[in-house]
């Protein structure tokens, strides 16, 4: 049975992990992007969607607030329903973030206090030393898992309203 320290630790833990993963899903790029970010986009490969969900992969050269032009071809606003660019995302970058969040939780949630609720002159038990390893691993997880679902996804431009 773990001691009231020890519920609030781990309460905090599950907390700071949750947290995490829907700060990370509410930062993803909305649909309706705006067509005048477009002109940012010069020289990127992206592609177009058409009426009929027909696809053309080209690189952006020139957008206006009429038209665009990929690969030398210019599109009206009005013909296109969808721009996007696929993007690889590296699972290193999300094991190495859920790692180093998990190791920074663990051992403030559950190191931490029990040197500030506990005997400090003591020594801690495996529950505490072991507190920043199991924030570690869970991190780990939670962060390759975010990263692995996320890996190939479709940043949109722009979308027809």
């Amino acid at each position: 049975m773990l001691n009231p320290q020890r519920r609030v630790g781990v309460l905090l833990l599950c907390t700071t992990f949750l947290a995490v993963q829907v700060l990370a899903q509410s930062s993803a790029p909305t649909p309706d992007a705006d067509w005048q970010a477009l002109k940012n986009w010069t020289g990127e490969k992206v592609v177009l969607v058409f009426e009929g969900e027909n696809e053309m992969n080209g690189t952006i050269n020139a957008a206006t607030n009429r038209d665009v032009m990929v690969d030398q071809k210019r599109f009206l606003k009005e013909q296109i329903v969808r721009v996007y660019i696929r993007r690889k995302d590296p699972l290193g970058n999300g094991l190495l973030l859920g790692a180093t969040i998990g190791f920074a939780a663990g051992f403030l949630v559950l190191y931490l206090p029990y040197h500030v609720f506990g005997n400090a002159g003591g020594t801690p038990d495996m529950a505490e030393l072991g507190g920043a390893t199991i924030g570690t691993a869970i991190g780990l997880a939670a962060g390759g898992l975010s990263d692995w679902a996320r890996k190939s996804g479709k940043e949109i431009l722009y979308q027809r309203p």
